[in-house]
């Protein structure tokens, strides 16, 4: 299994740390993005599944948000975040073609 939190997410020219989210943070929030200043992202690392894969994508949206100066709504934000996580859920193969697509591009 992946460990995401010794993983960066590269949003424009910073790399993001992915880090647990403080668990008196939980009660209130399943993730949260910093400011681009800090680049780090916090995922509660008791999620799992569709949801782990939602809130991740959720809050690498709001990176970009910040990264291209870009505002959505935290409504827009959540739906797309909801929308993306559900195509790979019901779609696995994407995940295996979009990587195979990557090598290719990168002449490997």
């Amino acid at each position: 299994m992946k460990n995401i939190y010794k993983e960066k997410v590269q949003i424009g020219p910073l790399a993001w740390t992915i880090k647990p989210l403080e668990p008196k943070d939980c009660v209130e929030f399943d993730g949260l993005c910093s400011v681009p200043l800090e680049a780090e992202i916090f995922i509660d690392n008791n999620l799992f599944g569709e949801r782990a894969i939602d809130v991740l994508l959720h809050e690498c949206l709001h990176a970009m948000e910040h990264m291209y100066d870009y505002d959505m709504t935290e409504d827009t934000i959540g739906k797309l975040g909801n929308m993306l996580g559900k195509l790979f859920v019901e779609n696995p193969w994407l995940c295996d073609y979009i990587k195979e697509q990557i090598k290719k591009e990168n002449g490997k």
